[in-house]
């Protein structure tokens, strides 16, 4: 897959490119360059950055251009309008997500293990101020209303978020029909990020990440028998601080 087609296109089963996103994927008359995908992607890293250091106030071209030393014309030519880059930073988010944290997570054995090392990934991503595509849409979510045209963009692209989410329990955990929770994980993550970003609290990022953790690990149980039932799941509920066991959901039931 070029350059080009990834920044239009979530791997994965992610689905189709984002309603909004006007981006040329090639120069008028001719084919993409390495080197004119190569601009495209640094203009979306620096407005992604500028966006998680800043905010949606300060957001603005000119901010974007100074940042990522190109002109206005640059912008526009590869994202068409503002609206275009923002769906297109939504897309270059999640397509950094998914690289950065599929390369820790993946090799793992276990579920256990790979939320360990997940939890690890993101918490590295804090520390490091690395802007997630969390962050990216609570930055966007609370500007929703001086830009409505972003909403609908946004909307979309939460869902893919959680799809993807949701796909990656479904695997390790057979979690089935997981976008909500999918979302409450979102959410924890952005909450994490966004704190440590104005506290610097290493306590409280610990506790945030633990809490997500529980959830994890408790919903896992709770949704499949095998895990439910395996000592390694009873042990990580001790340390919970639960005494008895809990009993998992029948396959279909309702919370």
């Amino acid at each position: 897959m070029r350059r080009s087609e990834k920044l239009n296109s979530v791997p994965g089963r992610a689905g189709k490119r984002l309603k909004g996103v006007r981006r040329r994927a090639t120069p008028r008359g001719g084919n993409a360059t390495p080197k004119g995908e190569a601009s495209a992607e640094h203009i979306l890293d620096c407005a992604i950055d500028l966006l998680g250091a800043r905010g949606y106030g300060g957001l603005s071209i000119s901010a974007i251009c100074a940042r990522a030393g190109v002109a206005p014309t640059s912008v526009y030519w590869h994202f068409g309008s503002k609206a275009g880059l923002l769906a297109a930073m939504i897309e270059r988010a999640l397509i950094r997500d998914l690289d950065f944290y599929r390369t820790r997570v993946d090799a793992q054995p276990n579920l256990s293990s790979q939320l360990d090392s997940y939890l690890s990934a993101v918490a590295e991503g804090i520390r490091a101020g690395r802007t997630s595509a969390a962050v990216v849409f609570a930055a966007l979510g609370e500007a929703a209303s001086q830009a409505p045209e972003i909403v609908p963009v946004l909307a979309q692209a939460r869902r893919r978020e959680a799809r993807l989410i949701a796909e990656g329990f479904a695997r390790a955990a057979n979690i089935k029909g997981g976008e909500l929770f999918a979302r409450l994980v979102s959410a924890f993550v952005a909450q994490a990020s966004l704190s440590f970003r104005q506290t610097g609290d290493e306590d409280a990022l610990h506790e945030t990440l633990h809490a997500l953790r529980q959830l994890v690990m408790l919903t896992a149980g709770a949704s499949n028998r095998d895990i439910g039932q395996s000592a390694a799941f009873q042990r990580e509920l001790h340390k919970f601080g639960f005494d008895v066991d809990l009993p998992p959901l029948e396959e279909g039931a309702s919370s």
